[in-house]
């Protein structure tokens, strides 16, 4: 029987590959605003589609034993096209449920909507790869293993920059839609095909004998390498630098050590990644405690992204080493998969609910450089020597890290949304969100009514309570943080914050007054700003606060066309929003301006330069008037230069705002 060429199997391994990861950021993106934004979604997301994986590859293993078993997928592919149209027909905003854990929820609304397509997609690669190991039984099937990863890989790397620039959401899924029914062609095609030849059977290797401590060491060291990326990603987003795009790097690296290591001549090399592993631990241990990382991204950054390359490519080569013939094909992809996802699973959902700072970093490299010295214990002494003192680097490192933060924090507190945490120091009291600050307070009794950081009396929160307040005053405001707005209320005016974390508002009530010495009556909704506002009468309010755009996630659903239109419907005709837009890394002054020509209204910007006696931050706030004749001291007229497509809930476009 005449042959097909192994370049259809690797197109097929290549598209699945491709659209199993491009379709990540495309759903994420349609669910983050039912969640608030929260990076969480992201590494929640990175959990599901984990172990959406491991039973794909649990599917495929079974399915391969059996000689019709590519046949049968053939059908179930085939009927897997049926839901494949609703994907951008989804309502997130209906599974958003304020007070319950979004983690379940958000993993439910994955299972409801892309869980079956991509569970089919994870079986592709190690399907596909033995169906090529029984037409081609010459040829060993692992380098299709990193063609897939290469297929994964582009698709990381363009979604940001082609897709997702020009494309909106709803467009984005029905292409990834045309893509998946070609990929149920291709491999349908190759399943009922399969069914011609026999199933490879036994081991090709004569004698090859699979013990348990294999099966472990097939798990473990995967395990530590996805613990690794997530703990290096969420170190790098909370920590080091609040860069919404830093979340791509990490993974980026993780995946071509796949591709590098599983390659027909594989580059991993012993004598050169181990040494490399042994420094790259002893500089991430050193970094986490010696580096200010807020203020050297350049050199945090590289380290650690260096640093989670070179230990991966230790990680996944010592897997590869170690891989069977091609009849534990599939058994050896499910014990790689089982790694993977018990890795982040302990990352993504046991941290959070266990830890109550951001720790998964110094533990997890402390496991790895433990188990790399058991792995290499007593082959040289010049390599017990290296392996020993870069482990008592690490533990001590770790150690100093964890006591560190520790002594930093009086509270220390975290959930679904991040880490939080109360210091004091001088009698001046904040709340910290990673490198963010949330709010400070003066704990001097003359003082502590006084408003302070991003929202002193000259700052454009500031002015604009002053400018826009009459009597009865109602203010309506998007994200709480140590409470600090409400210092404005006076007397017969009304404050109605809403926050999403049910932590902060718990850390504002105990350790800051703000909200219990205002003057004028405040109130606290915890669920997100915009599903709160959709769902509540008319507030008539004359001023309406957003202020969520200072730390590393961007909730881009509170800055959309449909969300301007939520806002104008609870505030009065003459009524003002006022946007805080302090950023490190995102100018979002053309996103403001775009929304006030869309809505033919004014917009303005102040830069107010704070002033550190009095404990007040630099700060950007900008402002959309309702009245057109409307005129704010100090503030600058902000216009419209065009070049900036309107965001909606369908598209929005980091890549143009970044600060350059």
């Amino acid at each position: 029987m005449k042959k097909w060429p192994p370049a259809l199997y690797a197109v097929t391994i290549f598209l699945s590959a491709f659209l199993l990861f491009v379709v990540q950021p495309m759903i994420a993106r349609r669910i983050l605003p039912a969640f608030g934004g929260s990076t969480a979604v992201w590494t929640t997301c990175m959990l599901f589609f984990q172990f959406l994986l491991l039973f794909g590859y649990f599917y495929a293993d079974r399915v391969a034993r059996m000689q019709p078993g590519g046949r049968m997928h053939a059908g179930v592919l085939t009927a897997s096209l049926l839901p494949v149209p609703y994907l951008w027909r989804i309502d997130p905003n209906a599974w958003a449920q304020p007070g319950s854990d979004p983690a379940l929820w958000v993993i439910a609304l994955l299972g409801a909507t892309v869980g079956a397509p991509y569970f089919l997609l994870s079986t592709t690669g190690p399907l596909v790869q033995s169906w090529f190991a029984r037409e081609h039984r010459e040829e060993a099937p692992y380098w299709l293993y990193a063609v897939s990863n290469v297929g994964s890989f582009l698709g990381l790397v363009i979604y940001p920059v082609v897709i997702e620039p020009f494309f909106g959401v709803s467009e984005q899924l029905r292409g990834w839609a045309g893509g998946y029914a070609l990929l149920v062609l291709l491999c349908g095609w190759l399943g009922w095909r399969s069914g011609r030849f026999s199933v490879v059977a036994g081991a090709v290797n004569a004698g090859e004998v699979i013990t348990w401590r294999e099966r472990i060491w097939w798990l473990a060291y995967p395990a530590i390498a996805s613990a690794l990326l997530l703990s290096v990603t969420n170190h790098m987003t909370q920590n080091v630098a609040p860069i919404p795009f830093l979340w791509v790097l990490p993974l980026t690296l993780y995946l071509l050590t796949f591709v590098f290591c599983f390659d027909k001549r594989s580059w991993y090399r012993p004598a050169i990644f181990h040494p490399l592993a042994i420094v790259s631990l002893a500089a991430m241990g050193w970094g986490m405690v010696k580096i200010d990382a807020s203020n050297t991204v350049t050199i945090a950054v590289p380290l650690f992204a260096a640093g989670l390359f070179s230990v991966c490519m230790f990680l996944h080569g010592e897997t590869a080493a170690r891989k069977p013939s091609s009849a534990r094909l599939t058994e050896f992809y499910l014990m790689l998969s089982l790694g993977g996802a018990a890795g982040a699973m302990l990352v993504a959902l046991v941290a959070p609910r266990t830890l109550d700072g951001i720790y998964e970093l110094p533990i997890a490299l402390t496991a790895c450089a433990l188990v790399a010295l058991f792995q290499n214990y007593r082959k040289h002494w010049v390599t017990d020597m290296a392996w020993a003192a870069s482990a008592v680097i690490v533990l001590a490192s770790s150690t100093a890290d964890i006591q560190a933060y520790a002594s930093e924090s009086k509270i220390r507190v975290r959930n679904f949304y991040g880490a939080l945490r109360v210091s004091e120091k001088d009698s001046m009291r904040s709340i910290m969100h990673g490198v963010v600050n949330h709010g400070n307070q003066s704990m001097k009794p003359e003082a502590r009514r006084e408003p302070t950081t991003y929202y002193g009396r000259t700052s454009g929160a500031g002015v604009a309570m002053e400018r826009f307040r009459r009597p009865g005053f109602r203010v309506g405001l998007i994200g709480l943080g140590a409470g600090t707005l409400a210092a404005y209320a006076k007397k017969g005016e009304y404050f109605r914050f809403y926050e999403i974390n049910p932590q902060v508002l718990d850390l504002a009530e105990r350790e800051f007054t703000y909200l219990k010495d205002a003057e004028g009556a405040v109130e606290v909704v915890i669920g997100d700003g915009r599903l709160m506002l959709e769902r509540e009468a008319p507030q008539n309010f004359d001023l309406l606060v957003l202020d969520a755009f200072s730390g590393d996630s961007i909730p881009v659903h509170l800055l959309t066309r449909e969300a301007m239109a939520s806002y104008r419907r609870h505030l009065k005709p003459d009524g003002a929003i006022a946007v805080h837009i302090s950023n490190m890394v995102l100018d979002l002054r053309a996103v403001i301006a775009g929304h006030a020509r869309a809505m033919e209204r004014p917009a303005f910007f102040l830069a107010d330069p704070g002033d550190a006696a009095q404990h007040v931050s630099l700060s950007h706030w900008a402002v959309i008037a309702l009245d057109p004749a409307v005129t704010l001291p100090r503030f600058e007229r902000l216009e419209d230069r065009g070049g900036l497509r309107l965001w909606t809930d369908d598209y929005s476009n980091l890549i143009q705002i970044l600060r350059r």
